[in-house]
C-alpha cells in the first residue's frame, strides 16, 4: 500500500497521490498543492487576493461558494483569510464614506458614471473586404 505522500497545503490533510503527478515538472498539478478541488480552489483565491489580482469582495464572495465544512486550515490560510476580512472592511466603509446622505440621487449616479471603467475595444481592421 501506498505511504500518503502529500500534505494539503490548506487543510493539513495528508493524502495520497500518484507516480504521475509526482513526476510532471512542467507545472504544479493541483493535487500537489491540495488534497480536494474545494482547498484548491480556496488556495487560488488566497492566492489571486495576495496577488492583486482580485477585491477582498470578489475574495469573500467566492470563498462563501465553497464547499468547506469541517475542514480545520493550517495557521497560514487562517491569517490570509483574516487579511481578507479586513481588507473587505476597509472596502465596504470606505465604498460608504464616498455617499453622504447628502448627496442627491442625481449626484449619487454622476459618481458612478464618471468612476465606471470604459470597456475595452479593439482597433478596427484596415484591411478592405475582398
Amino acid at each position: 500500500m501506498q505511504d500518503y505522500t502529500h500534505s494539503c497545503k490548506v487543510c493539513r490533510k495528508k493524502y495520497r497521490t500518484c507516480n504521475t503527478c509526482n513526476e510532471l515538472k512542467s507545472f504544479e498539478t493541483w493535487r500537489n498543492i491540495a488534497c480536494s478541488m474545494p482547498c484548491y480552489q480556496l488556495w487560488m483565491t488566497l492566492t489571486e487576493f495576495n496577488c492583486g489580482r482580485i477585491t477582498a469582495a470578489h475574495a469573500k464572495e467566492y470563498i462563501a461558494t465553497l464547499d468547506l465544512d469541517g475542514k480545520e486550515f493550517g495557521e497560514d490560510i487562517v491569517i490570509a483569510m483574516k487579511k481578507i476580512e479586513e481588507a473587505f472592511s476597509a472596502e465596504s466603509a470606505s465604498s460608504t464614506k464616498k455617499i453622504s446622505s447628502n448627496n442627491t440621487l442625481e449626484e449619487i449616479e454622476e459618481n458612478k458614471t464618471a468612476n465606471a471603467t470604459k470597456p475595452y475595444r479593439t482597433k478596427k481592421s484596415k484591411r478592405k473586404n475582398r
